[in-house]
């Protein structure tokens, strides 16, 4: 009898700045921009921070770079999850994606093609301490902790 062992090697990618591994604690505190500002955002990649927006089923969250300040920035994209009833040739029915009809329609649909491609960001609950420096204490770095 024989057994084969198949090993598979796969990769993440996390966001480091500066040497300093952005979380997704961090990742929730930063500011948004609206899709309307898309013009101003440098997108990084995707990311899934956990932030349940009420109304959307599964939207695209980006993180990137805000043109005009460099600030890091979070921006969601709403997928458009509405569906229309089509018959078939055939008699059956099938729920198809509406084709777009306003201008805002076709710019999240574009957008929404375009960001999919951006790799998604794995972002850790915490960042790990190299084992060789201790952990910060509350007083470093700032003079009125004691």
């Amino acid at each position: 009898m024989t057994t084969n062992l198949n090993i598979l090697q796969a990769s993440i990618t996390t966001l480091t700045i500066d040497g300093l591994t952005i979380t997704r604690d961090m990742a929730q505190q930063l500011d948004e921009l609206r899709i309307q500002d898309w013009e101003k955002f440098e997108p990084i990649g995707r990311v899934r921070t956990g932030i349940k927006r009420f109304g959307e089923s599964d939207p695209l969250e980006l993180i990137g770079r805000q043109k005009e300040t460099g600030a890091l920035v979070r921006m969601w994209l709403e997928e458009d999850d509405r569906r229309i009833a089509l018959p078939t040739e055939d008699g059956r029915i099938v729920f198809r994606k509406p084709a777009p009809v306003t201008p805002e329609d076709y710019l999240r649909e574009t957008l929404t093609y375009e960001y999919l491609k951006l790799p998604l960001l794995v972002l850790p609950k915490a960042a790990p301490y190299p084992s060789s420096a201790p952990a910060p204490t509350v007083a470093e770095g700032n003079p009125g902790c004691a």
